[in-house]
C-alpha cells in the first residue's frame, strides 16, 4: 500500500514537471513567433504609424493598407481581428500601444455592435480567436477581460493548471502547425487578401433582415459594445490619438436589416456627442458588380483598392482638420 501511494505520487510529480515544461517551451515559442493576427500585433515594437484602422474581419480583409498608403503617403497598420467586439479592439489597441506609437485611429463600428460575442460552436469563449490569446493568459490586461467574459471552470484552469489551455486548443496549437512558421495569410501591414467573387458564394438567405429581433437583447449588447467604445476613446485622448469611426461596405441593400439601422444611429449619436467623426460607407457599392466583394459583408481584394482610396482621402481631410486646429 505505501508502495503503491510513493508511485502515484511519484507519477504525478513527474507528469507535473512534463506539463510545466512544455506550458513553459509552448509559451516561449509562441509569443516569439507571429503564428496569427493577435501575435503579430503583439509581437510590434518600437514602431512609429501616422494611422491604425481597428476593428473585425471587415478590417482585416477589407482595408488594404498597403494601399491606403499609397494614396496618403502615410504610414499605417491593419490592426483587424477577425469576429472582435469593442472589448477585443479595445485589448488589442491598449497592448499595442504599449510599445508603439500612433497618431490617428480609424476604428469600425457596425451592426455588431448590438450582437453578442461570436465563437465558435456557441461554446462561450470571451472572443472568437479565444486560441490566440493563451500565451499571454497570465499578462493581467488579458487575464482580467477573458475572466469578465468567460465562467471561471473555463478561465481558472486555463491560467494555473499548467498546459491545459494549449491541450484544449489543439487543433490551433499542435507542434506541426507553430513549428512551420510565421502566418502567411497577411501582407507587411497586416491586411489579409480575399480573392474569391461575390457571385460564387452570397447567397441572400445568408441573412434575413425581416427577422424579429429581440430590442431588449440588441440594448443590452449595444450598450456593454459601447462601454467599450468609450474605454476605446478615453486609451485615445490618454495617448494623445486622434479618433474617428467609420462603418465599412456590404453587398447589397437587402442585407441592410433593422439590426443595422439601429446600430448607425447609435453610432451617429456616440458621434454628436463626443466630435467624433463618423463615416458611413456601408452603402458605397449598392451600384456595383458582384466581382468587388467576397462574400455578402466583405470585399475582396479588388473592392478593397477603391474602398483604400475613399478611405485614404478621408484621412488626409481628418489629418488637415487636425493640423489647422
Amino acid at each position: 500500500m505505501q508502495k503503491t501511494l510513493v508511485n502515484a505520487i511519484l507519477f504525478c510529480a513527474i507528469l507535473l514537471a512534463v506539463l510545466c515544461l512544455l506550458d513553459l517551451t509552448y509559451s516561449k515559442i509562441l509569443a516569439s513567433r507571429s503564428l496569427n493576427k493577435v501575435s503579430w500585433i503583439f509581437n510590434k515594437h518600437n514602431e512609429n504609424y501616422d494611422f491604425a484602422v481597428l476593428g473585425d474581419s471587415r478590417v482585416l480583409t477589407c482595408i488594404d493598407v498597403k494601399a491606403m498608403e499609397h494614396y496618403s503617403q502615410l504610414k499605417g497598420i491593419n490592426l483587424g481581428t477577425s469576429g472582435s467586439r469593442p472589448v477585443e479592439n479595445y485589448l488589442v489597441l491598449s497592448r499595442f500601444l504599449k510599445t508603439n506609437k500612433l497618431k490617428m485611429v480609424l476604428l469600425q463600428l457596425d451592426a455588431t455592435i448590438g450582437m453578442d460575442i461570436v465563437s465558435p460552436n456557441n461554446d462561450k469563449l470571451p472572443f472568437y480567436g479565444t486560441y490566440a490569446y493563451m500565451p499571454y493568459i497570465h499578462d493581467s490586461d488579458v487575464f482580467d477581460i477573458i475572466s469578465e467574459y468567460t465562467s471561471p471552470i473555463k478561465y481558472l484552469p486555463w491560467a494555473y493548471v499548467p498546459f491545459i489551455r494549449y491541450a484544449e486548443f489543439n487543433n490551433e496549437y499542435n507542434p506541426a502547425g507553430f513549428l512551420k512558421g510565421n502566418d502567411t495569410s497577411m501582407d507587411e501591414a497586416g491586411y489579409e487578401k480575399l480573392t474569391r467573387k461575390a457571385r460564387q458564394c452570397v447567397s441572400p438567405d445568408s441573412l434575413n433582415p425581416t427577422a424579429k429581433v429581440d430590442q431588449k437583447d440588441i440594448d443590452s449588447f449595444t450598450r456593454k459594445n459601447l462601454s467599450w467604445v468609450k474605454k476605446i476613446i478615453a486609451l485615445c485622448k490618454a495617448n494623445n490619438i486622434q479618433l474617428a469611426i467609420f462603418t465599412s461596405p456590404v453587398h447589397r441593400v437587402e442585407f441592410l436589416g433593422p439590426l443595422t439601422a439601429n446600430s448607425i444611429s447609435r453610432i451617429n449619436e456616440l458621434s454628436f456627442q463626443t466630435g467624433i467623426p463618423y463615416w458611413d460607407w456601408s452603402k458605397m457599392y449598392f451600384n456595383s458588380p458582384d466581382s468587388v466583394f467576397a462574400d455578402s459583408f466583405h470585399t475582396n481584394y479588388w473592392g478593397a483598392d477603391e474602398i483604400a482610396r475613399v478611405a485614404a482621402d478621408s484621412l488626409l481631410s481628418f489629418r488637415k482638420r487636425i493640423l489647422y486646429q
